[in-house]
């Protein structure tokens, strides 16, 4: 299952994926459809996925997320080949609010020097990381599910920070760093 990155409600996510035959030929199926499985685990139909870009095999979709709450939402893609063959993907994303808090004091990549806190891979700015904040003492007892993250914020495409995280002062934080497919978790700690 792909992963496609994390939001704020009322971001547009696109989601795309390729059809192809038995033979591993590109092909247009014949009845796409799209649903969308909730964090509450029920399913909707989506409007149906379109040609993109004008190639044979490839569709996608947008969804507007408005209104959406807060965890991991999956998208299933399927839909019938020439042979007959039903092609299927799946991929998924995160909502997540933009700080998640309302402390006094806001963080974000220059939070104890410039760049301290910017996500890098082999020395290269990584886009669309995931950032979740927890205290370090919870981090440290391993209290490390959702309902314990302090704030979130996600990076651009340089491994910046795009939006700060507003947590309150007179603590320790780890801050979390994650990629799907790029790299594990790594942390770092923050007082502030």
């Amino acid at each position: 299952m792909q992963y496609l990155g994390s939001f704020q409600a009322g971001d547009t996510v696109k989601y795309r994926g390729n059809f192809h035959n038995d033979t591993g030929t590109l092909e247009d199926p014949t009845g796409p459809e799209a649903q969308l499985e909730v964090p509450a685990g029920t399913f909707s139909a989506l409007t149906a996925p379109a040609k993109v870009n004008a190639k044979d095999g490839h569709f996608g979709g947008d969804i507007d997320t408005t209104g959406f709450a807060n965890g991991q939402y999956i998208i299933r893609m399927a839909g019938t080949v020439a042979t007959g063959k039903i092609v299927a993907t799946e991929c998924y994303f995160q909502i997540a609010s933009a700080s998640g808090g309302s402390g006094n004091t806001a963080i974000d990549h220059n939070t104890g020097g410039v760049d301290n806190l910017q996500a890098l891979y082999g020395g290269v700015g990584v886009d669309n990381a995931d950032i979740k904040i927890y205290l370090k003492a919870d981090w440290d007892l391993g209290n490390q599910d959702d309902s314990y993250v302090k704030g979130v914020s996600v990076t651009s495409v340089d491994g910046r920070w795009a939006y700060p995280v507003y947590l309150d002062s007179g603590f320790t934080y780890t801050v979390v760093f994650y990629k799907q497919g790029l790299f594990q978790a790594t942390t770092a700690e923050v007082t502030i």
